[in-house]
């Protein structure tokens, strides 16, 4: 409240914000991200093709879909530990050089490559990467 004021305080100027139209907004907002973040998880989990998420400075794996899982025979108890080595059947420094051409181009169609499942089975599989980024981490 500011008074108002001439040689003596005549009245009072009061400002009023109506809070609720932005909470609505704001409620609206979490709720469509809400919305879409469940349709996200849906696909990926749903797919038919192994789709994973890894950290590309330490290739460790953070996320994987259940199809990445029966591919490669690991389970969501080896995330922890699980890195990119463990099963893309190539070279370190070919696996590497591929990180970093998904890095500088944001997405690379990588083609027929090799992996191998915890059992030791060889699989061929054709592989695609793309950058993707949260909160200023590249996945």
């Amino acid at each position: 409240m500011n008074p108002i004021k001439t040689d003596k305080i005549t009245g009072a100027a009061v400002i009023n914000r109506n809070l609720s139209k932005k909470r609505r907004t704001e409620v609206f907002r979490q709720e469509a991200l809400k919305a879409s973040e469940f349709k996200y998880k849906a696909v990926v989990k749903q797919s038919m093709e192994a789709i994973y998420f890894f950290d590309p400075h330490t290739q460790k794996v953070i996320e994987a879909n259940d199809t990445f899982f029966k591919y490669t025979g690991y389970s969501t108890k080896d995330l922890n530990k699980l890195k990119l080595y463990d099963f893309v059947n190539h070279p370190p420094d070919n696996i590497d050089k591929y990180i970093g051409d998904i890095l500088k181009k944001s997405k690379v169609n990588i083609g027929e490559r090799s992996w191998k499942n915890k059992n030791g089975k060889l699989l061929s599989v054709l592989v695609s990467g793309s950058a993707l980024k949260l909160n200023d981490t590249c996945l």
